[in-house]
């Protein structure tokens, strides 16, 4: 006698118990059951993960209209920034900041004071502000797509991604597997933020990040305003992960050294793909 398939609720039920997430209710519809998983595990929307698990659990192709976060109430005054992604784990004063330094606002400044009013002001409140968007939104690495089961959380910073990365997949720290995936996820998780190219739109993008500003007139005026400052490519996409890093500018060059050397160094190895970060590298020793 063939043996039953497992019930797709129950399944979800034992995943969300796993989860810590106890508020399930077993009468609960399975899209609300799979947001819960989806939030908690941070797949990523119409990502290669979401689908997989959504063909598991459903037995149908994940399509657009079936979003479980697609009605979920957010801050609409954010909308109108296309390329940036609010965090949820962030203060709406927070979020503000990161949208400044992503735009190139300095505080104080014209720009700065009426945007941050028009934030506040009900035209740009929309009564929702204080409920940002999914924390399943924004980009999505596709490296991570190549390691079945494995869970990647863009809230930790990149060497913590690595650490748990190694020990899902047996990696001991400094062998030859461990440094290829490192340069691996490194170079992709740049690329996913900014590019590989080197357009006048992703070095904007990246002087952006960085706070020298947002819509600089061309290339050469980008690479003007970054030599001025002394930032760390690692810490600046440990910001684009997570809104609540600040990018450090260093006073000094000793002290920019001294900060990439405990354990923020960039590995050169993949940097030889990707023109538009090879440009970016310090030249340290």
């Amino acid at each position: 006698m063939a043996a039953k398939a497992p019930d797709p609720a129950d399944a979800l039920a034992a995943a969300l118990a796993d989860l810590a997430i106890t508020e399930f209710d077993p009468a609960t519809q399975l899209l609300e059951a799979f947001r819960q998983v989806a939030s908690a595990r941070n797949w990523g929307v119409d990502s290669p993960v979401w689908r997989k698990n959504w063909n598991l659990w459903f037995k149908q192709p994940y399509t657009a209209a079936q979003n479980p976060f697609k009605d979920e109430k957010h801050c609409a005054y954010f909308d109108e920034f296309g390329t940036f992604v609010t965090n949820p784990r962030s203060t709406l004063e927070q979020q503000f900041t990161h949208l400044a330094n992503h735009q190139g606002w300095v505080k104080g400044t014209a720009k700065w004071e009426s945007e941050h009013d028009r934030l506040y002001t009900e035209k740009g409140l929309h009564q929702t502000c204080g409920e940002p968007k999914s924390a399943v939104d924004g980009p999505y690495n596709a490296y991570f797509d190549k390691f079945e089961d494995f869970n990647p959380s863009r809230w930790k910073t990149l060497n913590q991604e690595l650490n748990d990365l190694a020990k899902h997949q047996g990696w001991k720290k400094g062998d030859e597997d461990w440094k290829r995936e490192r340069a691996e996820l490194f170079g992709a998780e740049f690329a996913t933020f900014f590019g590989t190219e080197g357009t006048l739109k992703e070095w904007q993008k990246f002087c952006a990040s960085v706070g020298v500003g947002a819509d600089l007139p061309s290339i050469t005026a980008c690479k003007k305003a970054l030599k001025s400052v002394f930032i760390n490519i690692v810490n600046v996409l440990e910001h684009e992960r997570n809104a609540d890093i600040p990018v450090i500018k260093h006073k000094n060059f000793n002290s920019f050294l001294k900060y990439t050397k405990a354990g923020k160094m960039f590995p050169l190895s993949d940097a030889k793909e990707n023109k538009f970060l090879k440009a970016l590298l310090r030249k340290l020793f």
